[in-house]
């Protein structure tokens, strides 16, 4: 279930710290042909906390999109990068179902 974060003030780890944050709040066990890629936005404050969300590109697969939507609505709090801070308050996140 793959996430990278991508924003200009991130450092070269930050996308594996949010991957290992919200894998395990992401729930999907279908099938699904090739590993399709949902972009999520998502808004934060200066804490991490997720204000916003949402779909600014569908995987195709509604189920998949669904699944990266509410695992990142259950992760709730962005983790703080290797230097302590939230590098940005607004990220895109690439998730796949396989990563």
């Amino acid at each position: 279930k793959g996430t990278a974060a991508q924003g200009s003030g991130a450092s070269s780890t930050y996308g594996a710290i949010v991957k290992a944050a919200i894998k395990p709040n992401v729930v999907f066990t279908e099938e699904v042909t090739g590993n399709p890629m949902a972009k999520i936005e998502v808004r934060l404050t200066l804490d991490g906390t997720i204000i916003s969300q949402r779909l600014v590109a569908s995987s195709g697969n509604k189920s998949w999109d669904d699944a990266a939507m509410n695992g990142v609505t259950r992760t709730g709090v962005m983790p703080r990068d290797v230097d302590g801070r939230i590098p940005d308050s607004t990220l895109i996140l690439e998730m796949r179902p396989r990563n």
